[in-house]
């Protein structure tokens, strides 16, 4: 009976090992999950801070009178996220894309000048005649 109760207590042992072992792999699954998410919406909120930055300045030039002009600097790596942004225009539409982590944010807007455009950088904003431009700077 003796070596019958010794394998019983390593069949348990391994049963109970093995146990703990899923419970530990599901655990690091649970947080790396979680992680994923936080970091995601980390780069959602810093790239929702550059749509708004770029937004609030159309919104302040829309609101002025004629002959607005204004440089503003879009920065390179937010709190390290890298980017891109694209303003395509055509009449007076115009699409304002940024791009980010295999991911893109788009904005419509009206009243842009045909042929504007915008970069990580230095850009300038000017209103003439009603109609908003947008262009890299020099």
């Amino acid at each position: 009976m003796n070596i019958q109760n010794k394998s019983q207590s390593s069949t348990e042992f391994v049963v109970l090992a093995s146990f703990m072992l899923l419970i530990f792999i599901v655990f690091i699954m649970v947080i790396q999950q979680k992680a994923i998410v936080s970091n995601r919406e980390k780069s959602d909120a810093i790239a929702n801070e550059v749509m708004a930055q770029v937004l609030n300045e159309i919104k302040i030039a829309t609101s002025v009178s004629d002959s607005y002009y204004r440089e503003f600097t879009l920065p390179s790596k937010p709190h390290g996220l890298e980017y891109n942004i694209t303003l395509t225009s055509s009449g007076g539409d115009a699409e304002l894309v940024l791009g980010y982590e295999n991911r893109e944010m788009v904005r419509f807007l009206d009243n842009i000048q045909a042929g504007s455009d915008i970069q990580v950088g230095s850009n300038i904003i000017g209103k003439s005649g009603g109609v908003i431009s947008i262009r890299k700077k020099p």
